[in-house]
């Protein structure tokens, strides 16, 4: 768009500049004729300023004409992107292009934002509704000794939960922040890894599922605490989706200043129309599963986030009843 605009733009100057040559050349042959034109003569300079005028205006007229022709499509393509049948000059394909994925992108965002709006509301609910109406119970002396015991137990599983859902809730804002602080140090990502899985030890014999860490040391420029954080929710999504008498396999790799983390397990597996989405927040593949398991449906928001910030690239690879393994690529 810019070139064409120049290229016109040009054109009129260099007619400009021409047209005002032949005028004055005009002036100067009739000054130097015969019956040369009084030079203190007011009509003299009356022409030349009536000439420079015109010819300024014309200019400008056109000018404005051919800039209208050429903002024209740009509006109407700004006022709905996805009209196709806009003509376009071919300079200007590369910003319709471009205002149109900008357009899918705002979309993709809004209706982002309001299913997290929708999913905290009903995430936060959930647990608070709960825990006032196990306090309410306990509260009318109703039930027996051993019930009001289950009742303490149910409020403090779902305080725990609304605990965990408000932490990573407040660290993904965190993690959105442009000015967000990342403290990048020299780190082992395969002694990250062993220490999560050992971490992580306790919550796989629950889930009846067994825990394995093998690689090379890896060493990259990172933040410790991220890092701990993306291995532990991957490793911890591994163990709530998976199977009893499952496994979960991570390994670090190094290969010519590229670090690869994988995360393996052998659990239910992410049918290929979901795979785009579960890094969203909330997005759950089999929702009466996640609400068994108990994840928040955060911890793969997280780990996209941090990801990002240490130029981590992500694949999935996954089919239903087959498991899932999830590459991370630092470069």
């Amino acid at each position: 768009m810019k070139k064409q605009i120049t290229v016109y733009l040009t054109v009129m100057v260099v007619a400009m500049i021409f047209g005002a040559s032949v005028f004055t050349a005009l002036v100067i042959g009739l000054v130097d004729s015969e019956n040369p034109l009084p030079l203190k003569s007011p009509y003299l300079y009356l022409g030349l300023a009536i000439g420079l005028i015109a010819e300024f205006l014309i200019a400008v007229l056109l000018c404005r004409h051919v800039v209208r022709r050429i903002v024209e499509p740009v509006e109407k393509l700004a006022e709905n992107p996805e009209d196709t049948s806009v003509k376009l000059y071919r300079e200007l394909e590369p910003v319709a292009r471009t205002m149109r994925e900008q357009h899918e992108e705002i979309v993709k965002n809004d209706r982002m934002r309001s299913e997290f709006t929708a999913n905290v509301s009903h995430e936060l609910k959930t647990p608070l509704t709960a825990i006032s109406g196990y306090a309410e119970l306990i509260e009318s002396d109703m039930g027996s000794a051993e019930d009001r015991k289950h009742f303490a137990d149910e409020i403090h599983r779902n305080s725990n939960r609304l605990l965990m859902l408000i932490d990573d809730i407040i660290r993904l804002s965190e993690l959105d922040t442009a000015q967000i602080q990342v403290d990048m140090e020299n780190v082992n990502l395969l002694e990250i890894a062993q220490s999560c899985v050992e971490n992580l030890k306790t919550s796989a014999a629950d889930h009846k599922v067994t825990l394995h860490v093998d690689g090379k040391p890896a060493h990259m420029k990172a933040d410790r605490t991220m890092m701990e954080e993306l291995i532990f929710n991957l490793c911890d999504n591994a163990i709530r989706y998976n199977n009893e008498g499952g496994s979960v396999f991570v390994n670090v790799s190094a290969n010519r200043g590229v670090v690869l983390l994988s995360v393996k397990d052998t659990g239910i597996g992410i049918p290929k129309e979901h795979q785009e989405r579960i890094f969203e927040r909330f997005y759950r593949v089999d929702k009466s599963r996640s609400k068994r398991s108990g994840g928040t449906g955060l911890g793969l928001a997280i780990v996209k986030h941090v990801a990002a910030l240490h130029h981590g690239e992500i694949t999935v690879d996954s089919e239903a009843g087959q498991g899932t393994e999830i590459k991370i690529a630092f470069s």
